[in-house]
């Protein structure tokens, strides 16, 4: 195991997430030293932390992904993490991407020999910016009176496919 002795918090389905944020809070409140899938929000934006781990007075994220090779999604994704976590004022020390050595069938008996850590912490700090005028305007949309007119295409599958294409297709706007 990456990181043994942690409390594992990911809620069942995606309406336990409000009471992952309270249980990671809480967690963080009584110095639980590791976490698997800790929870934030901040201005209703979510996101959960695959690993995060007390380092002295900070604590360091661990994004684990089961191929080896970077993608461009996997540090966005980690900006946004970042970006949450400063906003709630958590003491960050270092953000790692994990990335096995060589391909893995999922992350059973994974250990730290067996995978590559990447820092991205000064990357993810120049990145902030961007990430709150992302937030902006998304924001801005959630507001409009109806959805933005775009047509379905291959941004509704990538970098994951999107969970609202059946409304799409039954043409709600």
């Amino acid at each position: 195991m990456l990181f043994p002795g942690g409390i594992y918090i990911r809620p069942a389905s995606p309406r336990g997430w409000p009471k992952a944020i309270e249980a990671t809070s809480k967690l963080l409140a009584n110095k639980q030293e590791i976490i698997y899938e800790a929870a934030f929000q901040h201005d209703g934006v979510m996101c959960a932390v695959d690993i995060l781990v007390q380092n002295g007075s900070f604590y360091d994220v661990y994004e684990v992904k089961s191929s080896p090779g970077v993608r461009q999604v996997y540090i966005e994704d980690m900006a946004l993490q970042y970006w949450v976590l400063r906003r709630q004022k958590i003491q960050l020390g270092k953000v790692y991407l994990l990335l096995p050595k060589k391909p893995q069938d999922g992350f059973i008996d994974l250990h730290m020999d067996d995978m590559e850590a990447i820092d991205y912490t000064e990357q993810l700090a120049a990145m902030v910016l961007d990430v709150e005028e992302g937030v902006r305007a998304a924001a801005r949309t959630l507001t409009l009176d109806n959805a933005p007119e775009v047509a379905m295409g291959e941004q509704c599958l990538k970098p994951y496919p999107c969970d609202f294409q059946s409304t799409c297709k039954r043409g709600y706007r």
